[in-house]
């Protein structure tokens, strides 16, 4: 018994652990490894997509997503393309980035009706 519980103590990693490696890995290959928090990912199909698009870009050497953690971790070259690049492809795929304040529905209306009470009062 004493020996499976200290199996298991050793086999715990935590995920930041397994990040900074994968990091350091990615330093070490020349390119930088990101996480990034995506929402609307729903099933396998989703993650197929977002990888098969994200590994046509320039410069990504590899795309891992997952619709249960909902993050893509990105392995690219800095020199070959940037962050907003790939954010810029995930949103083009009709995903959101968790970190970005996105304009709702009500904020958008607003900025109708503020631009047309401009216009009128111009007129």
């Amino acid at each position: 018994m004493e020996k499976t519980q200290n199996l298991n103590a050793m086999l715990r990693v935590e995920l930041s652990d397994i990040t900074e490696v994968d990091q350091l890995v990615s330093k070490m290959k020349g390119s930088v490894r990101k996480t990034i928090p995506v929402t609307g990912m729903h099933c396998a199909s989703c993650v197929l997509d977002i990888e098969k698009e994200l590994k046509k870009l320039e410069g990504v050497k590899d795309a891992r997503a997952s619709y249960l953690t909902e993050k893509v971790s990105v392995d690219y070259d800095p020199e070959k393309v940037d962050l907003s690049s790939v954010e810029n492809k995930i949103e083009y795929l009709g995903y959101k980035i968790a970190y970005k304040k996105y304009e709702g529905a009500l904020e958008k209306l607003s900025k109708i009706f503020r631009r047309r009470k401009a216009e009128e009062k111009s007129e």
